[in-house]
Order: structure tokens, then C-alpha cells, then sequence
């Protein structure tokens, strides 16, 4: 059964920018835990995401790797650059999957907030946590594999226009759908 319980995911952390008072800016955003939604983009290049409509934000894990393998559990360690980016965006209105994975993103979205990472390294760890295959005796077998995902940033640093965001440790979790069908 889906955990439909919101949980608070992201930003709580200490920010170096100037702050009259110097008070570390601590950042939250809501995303379900149960849900991690993926796509390749291009050959190699590959993104994690989550959306939550209800405050229309976005949060997305974008990177490049030759060896990476949705459908196995295993782990990968990615280096954060200008091609490997956790990004934060809180949007004007809702959006769907084809924000992130389309060819073209729709032209109607401006995004009001948005943080990217610049520095720090990812862990991408999946795990197999459950297989359902049905068979349909006449013409199909589909075998729907259930994976946990775990990604975690380490020395994390998000920029967006006016701060700078730092975070020692962020965990980001939820579960991967992947279904294969075999035509008899």
C-alpha cells in the first residue's frame, strides 16, 4: 500500500549568504516519498525526478553515465558538474512527466524559484524490493519489477540567483517502476 503521507524532503541546512543577522536560511520543500518517476533522456543521459502539483514544485536529478542501469540493483557514485545536476524549481502552475522528459518542455511554465547544484557528489543506490509477473496464457507475460531508490548528495551546494545553499548530507527516496512485457 503507497505511503500517501507527505514528508518534508529537503533543505534544512546552512547558507552562506549575507544575512543581517547571519542566521542560516533554511529552505523546505514537500515531495511524496513513495514516488520516484525516471526517464532517459538521451543515450547515457538519464534523470530522477519528483513533482509535487499541490505547490507546484519540481525537483530533478539529471546525469550522465555509461554504465547506469535502471533495472539492476546496484550502486553509482556521480561527481556533480555542469552535466550532473540536482535542480529545485518551483513552477507557476502544475506539471506532468513531459516537463522533465519531452523533447521540448512546455512553453506555458516560468519558473518563479530555482536552485542548482554546483558542487558536491551523488550516490545512486537501487534496490529490488519487489517482482509481479502476470501472465495472460493467450498472448502476453508482464513482469513488473519494484525498485528502491535512495539517492544521496554529499557536500552538496545549491546556487540560485541571490543564495547560496550548503549541505554536508541530502537524502532523497522513493521507489522506481520498471514493467516488461513478453509477447507469446
Amino acid at each position: 500500500m503507497r505511503n500517501t503521507v507527505q514528508i518534508l524532503i529537503f533543505f534544512t541546512l546552512i547558507t552562506f549568504c549575507s544575512c543581517s543577522e547571519g542566521e542560516p536560511i533554511q529552505k523546505t520543500f514537500s515531495f511524496d516519498e513513495d514516488l520516484f518517476d525516471f526517464c532517459e533522456i538521451t543515450t547515457n543521459n538519464f534523470a530522477y525526478f519528483k513533482i509535487n502539483n499541490q505547490t507546484s514544485e519540481g525537483t530533478s536529478f539529471n546525469f550522465n553515465k555509461t554504465d547506469f542501469k535502471k533495472t539492476e540493483a546496484d550502486t553509482y557514485d556521480i561527481i556533480l558538474n555542469g552535466t550532473n545536476q540536482l535542480i529545485y524549481r518551483k513552477l507557476n502552475k502544475d506539471i506532468d512527466r513531459d516537463y522533465y522528459c519531452g523533447i521540448l518542455p512546455p512553453r506555458d511554465i516560468t519558473v518563479q524559484e530555482e536552485y542548482i547544484s554546483s558542487g558536491g557528489t551523488a550516490t545512486v543506490a537501487t534496490k529490488l524490493i519487489k517482482k509481479t509477473t502476470i501472465s495472460d496464457d493467450a498472448t502476453a507475460t508482464v513482469t513488473e519489477r519494484v525498485f528502491e531508490v535512495v539517492i544521496s548528495f554529499e557536500n552538496l551546494v545549491l546556487d540560485s540567483s541571490d543564495e547560496r545553499i550548503i549541505y554536508e548530507t541530502l537524502v532523497l527516496k522513493g521507489n522506481s517502476t520498471q514493467e516488461d512485457t513478453v509477447l507469446k
